[in-house]
């Protein structure tokens, strides 16, 4: 990352409680928070990659602008009521894991990368493109349903590994599986 905030490693790991605004802003390159991340209002990456690598809460805005890829890097970030996904460009769970804890529509662009998974005992609906190109979908403590309307764009492709464990998809379009 051309840019990052991170725990130094010793003590009590770093935590960052967002009230206001956390934007990445100008540049391609990427920006890394690896810190417990609990974002109550907007998160927002306008250029490049913002990756939040350090897990937390999220009951805000998730925006990811055109040009950039809002990535959940590692960790696991629990998405609670409220929590919203804008923006036209991609959210993407490569390294670290969503925990869906209560119910969210994703209207955004999503990946579901290598060493990404989808979590969660409840439901999260996409209605955008979602690609799974790797990772894992999984309801560990049971009851996580995945919904793809009619409305969303599935790609399942890469020949990486993708694993379905305990969590129900509900499929109403058509999903290309190449790869």
């Amino acid at each position: 990352a051309d840019l990052s905030l991170a725990w130094a490693g010793f003590g009590v790991f770093l935590t960052f409680n967002n009230e206001g605004t956390v934007r990445k802003s100008t540049g391609a390159g990427g920006a890394s928070l690896v810190t417990f991340l609990n974002n109550a209002n907007i998160i927002t990456c306008q250029n490049g990659i913002l990756s939040l690598d350090g897990g937390g809460s999220n009951s805000g805005t998730l925006n990811a602008n055109a040009t950039c890829i809002l990535s959940f890097g590692g960790g696991t970030m629990t998405l609670l009521e409220g929590s919203n996904f804008t923006g036209a460009g991609l959210h993407r769970i490569n390294g670290g894991a969503l925990n869906v804890a209560e119910l969210v529509q994703i209207n955004t662009a999503f990946e579901l990368a290598p060493e990404g998974t989808l979590d969660g005992t409840n439901t999260a609906i996409f209605t955008g493109t979602f690609t799974w190109s790797g990772g894992t979908m999984d309801s560990s403590a049971g009851g996580g349903k995945t919904v793809f309307t009619n409305s969303a764009g599935v790609s399942i492709n890469t020949g990486n590994q993708k694993l379905l464990y305990r969590r129900v998809v509900d499929n109403y379009t058509t999903v290309n599986w190449s790869g």
